[in-house]
């Protein structure tokens, strides 16, 4: 099986995408093409049978995705951060439902059972095709992979003394009640 994985962001993107290229590597026959975002998106549209594992869903990309999942099958590892910190808004234009009921849409991956349960309440059909797969980024936060960011550490550790990072979203519909 060949696997597309696009890189949008590469600071932000590159070594969790990495990471998900080893594992999918390690299991046998499969091969990975890893590209800036939307270089290989239309290329992708004229392959066949290739796993499209995009970075997000969305209602402004519907046309393309339909295109892909003509011929090929499409999976989302989401990089926007947690669904449970997503306003309203947010939930309906990237998570479209009908991508969902569309026959070569594999899988949606969820960080947790959480993010699962939100859609469920959004009423997504097909939630069978929701993993709870967790997330490369958080994956390299693991021992013993979490070593590959010692030098980095200590050089911000030399650069700022003492500090507190704080890192932080204030959207207004960011807390959901069960």
């Amino acid at each position: 099986m060949i696997f597309i994985i696009p890189i949008e962001v590469k600071k932000r993107e590159l070594l969790s995408r990495l990471y998900l290229t080893y594992n999918i590597l390690k299991k046998k026959n499969n091969k990975v093409i890893l590209s800036k975002s939307r270089m290989v998106l239309y290329e992708t549209e004229k392959m066949k049978n290739v796993v499209y594992l995009d970075k997000s869903i969305s209602t402004h990309k519907n046309k393309i995705t339909e295109k892909i999942l003509k011929k090929n099958f499409v999976s989302v590892i989401d990089e926007e951060g947690p669904l449970n910190n997503w306003p309203e808004l947010f939930k309906e234009i990237r998570l479209p439902k009908n991508i969902f009921q569309k026959k070569n849409f594999l899988n949606y991956f969820v960080r947790n059972n959480i993010e699962k349960k939100i859609l469920n309440i959004k009423k997504i059909k097909n939630l069978h095709k929701v993993k709870n797969l967790g997330h490369p980024k958080f994956e390299l936060l693991q021992r013993p992979i979490i070593k590959i960011f010692n030098d980095e550490v200590l050089d911000i550790k030399k650069k700022f003394k003492n500090f507190v990072l704080i890192n932080s979203s204030f959207m207004k519909d960011s807390i959901i009640d069960f």
